[in-house]
């Protein structure tokens, strides 16, 4: 909104609430200038989209039970892991290519840690700023960091060069250095007030 109102045009959202691999594909048939998403920077998605300076940062990492004991990439062969269809999680899981993992492909990251805590699945895989050994609290206290696959960002993407990612690129970073980023972060995961 606030980039918008920059800008000097109306802001029209159009709500992909499917997976993440429809977002990217909505963007790619044209039906928006941007997307406005917590989507991580990826090869394949670099390969058709650009990317901003990125927003956010942490670890995409394989989560278990507390009593589990995976605790390396080989680990989880043979192993059931619930992750999300179209997902930079799904593909920093296929990248390591370890054979004999079963997928339960799900649609939301909370249906991944149901599957976990309900024991339909081994491992999921999410994007955390947790350490290895750290309990998913307060949500998912009976769930652990077993490891991190990779760091990830997560940015806007644009269609290759798009005429909005200078301009872009130089709001976020104004964001960035006036502390309003972090403030509406807050805001938004229900941490405190965004502040002006």
């Amino acid at each position: 909104q606030r980039f918008a109102e920059e800008l000097g045009v109306r802001l029209e959202i159009h709500a992909i609430t499917t997976t993440y691999g429809d977002l990217v594909q909505a963007r790619v048939d044209g039906k928006g200038d941007l997307i406005a998403s917590s989507l991580t920077i990826t090869e394949p998605r670099q390969r058709i989209l650009d990317f901003t300076t990125p927003v956010s940062s942490g670890w995409i990492s394989v989560v278990v039970p507390k009593e589990s004991t995976l605790s390396k990439p080989e680990d989880l062969r043979g192993r059931k892991g619930a992750v999300m269809r179209g997902s930079s999680q799904l593909q920093a899981l296929e990248k390591l290519g370890i054979e004999g993992v079963e997928l339960l492909l799900t649609d939301f990251s909370l249906e991944n840690l149901a599957a976990l805590e309900e024991g339909e699945a081994d491992f999921t895989v999410l994007d955390t700023t947790l350490q290895p050994g750290e309990a998913l609290l307060p949500d998912s206290p009976s769930l652990k960091v077993a490891f991190h696959l990779r760091e990830y960002g997560n940015a806007i993407a644009l269609p290759k060069g798009s005429d909005l990612a200078l301009r872009l690129n130089a709001f976020l970073a104004k964001m960035i250095e006036s502390g309003e980023l972090d403030r509406l972060k807050a805001a938004y995961a229900g941490q405190g007030p965004a502040g002006p």
